[in-house]
């Protein structure tokens, strides 16, 4: 059996693995673990509300709380020429129209469009300090009214999330054949329909979302310790926001406390933090609570269904139809909009290979299938009239 296998996967005894004695007694080093001279603490002030024009926000009492050594706004995100968090991959329009793209900004200006948005944040000598000097912020937010679900999102008269995004519709895209998959779905003898909600949902992981960053002005250099899933995505990502090199990022990741797919990029707590170390000239550590991330990170899902398939009379597969909506939040990051369009355009045939097939997806921005078809086929065969 194992007579052609290389003989370094021929498995003769047990293998232990290298990691579990250094877990289970206590020795993981992971971000929270790692401690410099001189480290100060990060504490993110964040929107309340889903929605809402920012009226007012005034720091001047929380930059003269004790312990304070910096309150970091879009105003010193702006002087550091830092960018809006990566749109990631972009896809076409079905009408070749490029992607309404919705950036998210490292803190927002204007307006807040989700609950737990980053406002400004506060840098103390101790976590307690800073938190308690946070809540002496002056923020006046007129509410406005959320966009929550793909009905109101596109009605004629939903709230428009951003100007430049007409019906909250980043994009509309399709892929296949729709003369030949019609022409298929009129010659079938059984048609099975079905439509699945994916509800929305957000990654747990065992390590909270957290960062540390150091800055070496003799060397011009940032050492950042954060739990990620690769060293490039979260190299390049740094680069995109922040402008500084590649080169002269050190990225450090010991031990990772899990990642489900919502640690491949940065977030704006990343460059935040950046910028701290470099403008106090001390390492600056941010950690977020269980509540916190779970409503900043980034979810996952939001996505409604709808699945046909056309059969002949002695269950021959003639054709696959397949329409869904993608809830993408309130911004376009990273890879949000690929998920919601070519991923599934690629992934619904599962692991058969048939034509003619059609597919539409619609990414919306928010506030916040092919195995079940074939199974439903004994229950739901529907002949055509």
């Amino acid at each position: 059996m194992n007579a052609h296998l290389p003989s370094q996967l021929v498995l003769d005894k047990q293998l232990l693995r290298k990691e579990d004695l250094r877990l289970i007694t206590g020795q993981g080093k992971f971000t929270s673990d790692w401690h410099y001279e001189g480290m100060c603490f990060a504490h993110m002030i964040r929107s309340p509300y889903a929605h809402g024009q920012i009226k007012h926000i005034n720091v001047s009492d929380v930059r003269n709380a004790l312990g304070v050594l910096r309150v970091i706004t879009s105003e010193d995100v702006d002087a550091a020429k830092m960018q809006t968090l990566p749109s990631g991959v972009t896809i076409q329009n079905s009408d070749g129209q490029a992607q309404h793209l919705a950036p998210m900004p490292i803190l927002a200006k204007g307006k807040v469009l989700f609950v737990g948005q980053p406002i400004a944040m506060v840098v103390a000598d101790t976590l307690e300090h800073a938190r308690q000097a946070a809540e002496l912020v002056q923020l006046e937010i007129d509410m406005l009214d959320a966009v929550t679900d793909y009905e109101s999102a596109l009605s004629p008269d939903a709230v428009q999330l951003h100007a430049h995004v007409p019906k909250n519709l980043s994009i509309h895209f399709s892929k296949g054949d729709v003369q030949a998959t019609d022409k298929a779905f009129e010659e079938a003898h059984f048609i099975s329909h079905m439509k699945i909600k994916s509800q929305r949902l957000i990654g747990s992981p065992m390590e909270l979302r957290s960062v540390l960053a150091k800055y070496d002005a003799t060397q011009d250099k940032v050492t950042i310790h954060t739990p990620n899933q690769g060293m490039l995505g979260m190299l390049g990502a740094l680069e995109q926001i922040t402008g500084i090199k590649k080169d002269q990022i050190e990225v450090i990741a010991q031990d990772v406390g899990g990642s489900f797919g919502i640690r491949a990029g940065a977030y704006s707590e990343h460059a935040l933090v950046i910028l701290a170390a470099k403008l106090i000239g001390r390492p600056v550590k941010w950690v977020g609570t269980r509540s916190e991330v779970f409503v900043s990170d980034w979810h996952g899902r939001a996505l409604e269904l709808n699945g046909s398939i056309a059969l002949d009379a002695n269950g021959k597969i003639l054709g696959l139809r397949f329409d869904d909506k993608a809830d993408l939040g309130a911004f376009t990051c990273y890879f949000g909009s690929f998920i919601g369009a070519r991923n599934i355009s690629i992934t619904m045939n599962g692991y058969m290979t048939f034509q003619p097939y059609r597919c539409a997806q619609n990414c919306i921005l928010q506030i916040r299938f092919l195995c079940p078809l074939t199974e439903a086929l004994a229950g739901q065969i529907l002949p055509m009239p």
